[in-house]
């Protein structure tokens, strides 16, 4: 069995990933996928009177949850056991990170096409991914 770690924003670059390791599983793969959202870390700008630090993760994992929904649903009804992870922080390295935790055989994640110079100014995660990564990794268009 395959296992696959896909990065999921709940962006359609990320629901093209999702489609395209179901797409995989629906010709005979059997590949299970750890489903990843990575979230930045809590900004002062966002604790505001009368909400916590608590509060504010409670909200923003269940955000993340329902993210991750379509892609465990969608996976799983092409019989793909599907796993979550979730994390906080710089989103390449806890791919990365993330990728090593769970044994993953390879990263898996959609494009999102910043453009030359845009990518050149904000860095682009999938090059950090190839750079950076120790397995392989797919970038779905």
């Amino acid at each position: 069995m395959l296992r696959l770690l896909i990065g999921s924003d709940g962006s359609e670059n990320a629901k093209r990933a999702v489609r395209e390791v179901t797409a995989l599983a629906q010709r005979g793969l059997s590949i299970e996928a750890v489903l990843c959202n990575v979230r930045p870390p809590i900004g002062a700008q966002e604790v505001n009177a009368g909400t916590s630090e608590s509060d504010l993760r409670h909200h923003r994992e269940a955000e993340a949850n329902a993210i991750l929904a379509s892609g465990i649903a969608e996976l799983g009804s092409a019989g793909v056991r599907v796993l979550t992870h979730h994390a906080v922080g710089d989103v390449a390295e806890e791919l990365l990170d993330a990728a090593a935790e769970w044994n993953s055989q390879a990263i898996v994640v959609g494009r999102r096409g910043l453009g030359p110079v845009a990518s050149m100014l904000l860095g682009s995660i999938s090059a950090r991914l190839a750079r950076d990564g120790r397995i392989p990794l797919m970038v779905v268009s």
